[in-house]
């Protein structure tokens, strides 16, 4: 691509990465819709390792902080559809409870990038299920149509 086409395109640099991070966004945003409640975790890891090039690119560049933003804010909107989907008593705010959950689930995410995926997908995706369930107080659902609280 010649310096003209890109910068037609793009401002520079940074505004390249912006949208290479939208882009991986929507595509983790994506799982959620489609992911029994249980599986979505996996399906993200699967992905992030499939694109292991970028995610620790990313990491190993110090652009770490746009990692996370994107990380949480996938892992944020899926905790609040376990919320709408599997209601609790807790006292604590729906979306507070979410973005809680998310930024500790973002930055294990983020360790595991940073330490070369030293956890298969699955200890991982069960690890962070078991660390969702216990946060929320829900059993995640195995599938679509059941809610068991915990």
């Amino acid at each position: 691509m010649s310096r003209a086409a890109f910068y037609a395109h793009f401002q520079d640099k940074l505004a390249l990465l912006d949208y290479a991070m939208l882009c991986k966004q929507h595509e983790l945003l994506d799982l959620s819709g489609e992911a029994r409640p249980r599986d979505l975790m996996r399906h993200m890891l699967e992905r992030i390792r499939d694109d292991r090039v970028f995610y620790r690119e990313l990491v190993l560049n110090e652009l770490d902080w746009r990692f996370l933003e994107v990380l949480s804010g996938s892992l944020s909107q899926f905790i609040e559809r376990v919320r709408r989907e599997c209601p609790t008593e807790a006292d604590v705010e729906p979306s507070l409870s979410s973005l809680y959950c998310a930024g500790g689930m973002a930055n294990l995410v983020f360790w595991w990038v940073r330490n070369d995926f030293p956890l298969s997908v699955d200890e991982l995706a069960e690890a962070q299920n078991a660390l969702i369930e216990g946060s929320l107080g829900v059993c995640l659902p195995t599938d679509a149509r059941t809610c068991r609280h915990g």
